[in-house]
């Protein structure tokens, strides 16, 4: 039962905003290109750090409605957009012409400020994203900083193509990860560090029909992590010959954070590091990478020295269920692989404690962030999963898990199984709601869940999984959305070229 990671998990998340999916892609429209590369672009409308005016512009009429919600729910906006989010209390949207940004009071719906950010429609993708307490707009190749309540914003940066090289974190680094390269920025103004550019191998064919084709196919640049003094990247040493076809060799570097001078250097890393979860200690000395036989392998960041390393298994040809996380309490790195489980000292890597796992179970310590697709019975017998004490590695509490069924992390504690039930259970591992038959596709938030499926849309509160509206069309609730504050929905249009729609509904207020 391999760990398998959907495409938008290939990597770390773009930005620190947990989206369930973004708007089409604006590059197939025809808005002007940008007049000039030199960065930065002043907008034409309005200045850096200005003052909104909401009473400049009326808001745009609401479309007539397309398809039907239902529930006891009232809709306080529905305006077209190409993207939205809520933050601080204000639905914040892209407006049909790319390049309005538009603010919302979550409360009552009223425009709380409009502004122009640029002066014309960049080609590309662009979208909206949460950094701290701000709002970031990523249009095409340009961010623009903007407060979330007013509007007030920096002017635009020039900053790599937006889809193309998604804005990678790890700690406190921060990278462009290109399909050929890899940038390291600095994660407050995304300014590119010296001398910390790194480039894949790219290759260029010719089809027997002498068609040119070109792309990128080395080994791969990995951002593993940094903090705050020392990034760390794995990338190909192209002052090596390649290896084979293609690639150069791998090298672990320990960047100065601040300079990208080198460090150290350890050439033919063990492996890469988990594509979701920390890979540094929380107190930044130490990180981990993992080989493909699951050798975990630790190293002091300061100095690139290897600390210590678990054995590698010895028949890794048939080890399919491996685990492996940090747990604060007591300190270590948790590591589950076939038929046992470790919590290991993260200073010497000895054992804490150590269990054996029978076979059909999957272990994991009880209250551990589990990453979408970690554990699943998709197309594999059922299992066990055992929730083990932080303690002592004794198991606490078994979850049956039925064959094809995909158990999803909840943010506010626990899990879910989704097969033809959805069963909804506590970090203890304890029952707490279940509903029959639901549709398919399944995203969660802090106070609720939606499921979809076909032309059919719904959200149900986390506690009782009890249905708090239905509707129909192709939508997706976005970042910021609580059943508390209000659920902000993205509806998209079927031919995909037109834009889209965003819908503000809350809960009805109770009857005095």
């Amino acid at each position: 039962m391999p760990a398998r990671f959907p495409p938008w998990l290939a990597g770390p998340a773009l930005l620190t905003a947990a989206c369930a999916s973004h708007p089409p892609d604006p590059g197939g429209h025809t808005p002007a290109p940008i007049a000039s590369a030199a960065p930065p672009v002043t907008p034409a409308a309005s200045t850096a750090k200005s003052t909104p005016n909401p009473a400049a512009a009326p808001a745009p009429e609401a479309p007539p409605p397309a398809g039907t919600i239902t529930g006891d729910i009232e809709v306080r906006l529905r305006v077209p957009a190409w993207d939205a989010l809520i933050a601080r209390d204000t639905a914040i949207l892209i407006e049909p012409d790319f390049v309005t940004l538009a603010g919302y009071d979550t409360k009552t719906g009223a425009l709380r400020f409009r502004q122009k950010l640029l002066p014309e429609a960049a080609r590309g993708r662009h979208t909206l994203g949460l950094r701290g307490d701000k709002v970031l707009y990523w249009a095409a190749d340009q961010f623009v900083t903007v407060d979330p309540t007013t509007g007030a914003h920096d002017t635009p940066t020039r900053v790599p193509p937006n889809g193309n090289c998604p804005l990678v974190t790890r700690g406190a680094a921060c990278a462009f990860a290109c399909e050929c390269t890899l940038q390291i920025v600095d994660c407050k103004t995304l300014a590119p560090i010296e001398k910390a550019s790194f480039e894949k191998t790219h290759i260029e064919e010719w089809d027997p029909d002498g068609t040119p084709s070109s792309g990128c196919f080395g080994r791969g640049t990995t951002l593993v992590g940094g903090n705050g003094r020392t990034s760390v990247v794995i990338v190909e040493d192209q002052t090596k010959p390649t290896v084979g076809r293609f690639s150069h060799p791998l090298v672990l570097l320990g960047l100065d954070a601040k300079t990208g001078a080198v460090r150290y250097r350890t050439p033919s890393p063990p492996g890469e590091p988990p594509r979701d979860d920390p890979s540094f200690s929380p107190d930044g000395k130490l990180f981990w990478l993992v080989s493909s036989a699951e050798e975990v392998t630790v190293f002091d960041a300061e100095t690139g020295a290897r600390r210590w390393a678990s054995p590698p298994e010895a028949n890794i040809d048939r080890v399919q269920k491996s685990f492996l996380a940090w747990i604060n309490n007591p300190p270590g790195l948790f590591r589950f692989a076939e038929d046992e489980a470790f919590l290991h000292d993260i200073q010497t890597g000895k054992p804490v404690w150590r269990a054996k796992v029978r076979p059909g179970a999957f272990a994991v310590p009880r209250g551990t962030h589990l990453p979408f697709y970690a554990v699943e019975t998709n197309g594999d017998p059922p299992l066990d999963l055992l929730l083990l004490d932080p303690a002592n590695g004794a198991v606490t509490t078994t979850v049956h898990v039925p064959a094809g069924t995909t158990v999803h992390d909840d943010p506010s504690g626990g899990f879910y199984l989704e097969n033809t039930n959805l069963v909804a259970y506590d970090a203890a591992g304890k029952e707490r709601a279940r509903v029959v038959a639901p549709l398919p596709n399944l995203h969660v938030f802090s106070d609720f869940v939606t499921v979809s499926g076909g032309d059919r849309f719904s959200v149900l509160d986390r506690d009782k999984l009890a249905p708090v509206l239905t509707a129909h069309g192709s939508l997706a609730a976005m970042p910021g959305s609580t059943l508390a504050g209000g659920l902000l929905l993205y509806r998209w249009v079927k031919k995909g070229a037109e834009v889209g729609e965003v819908m503000l509904v809350a809960r009805k207020a109770a009857a005095p």
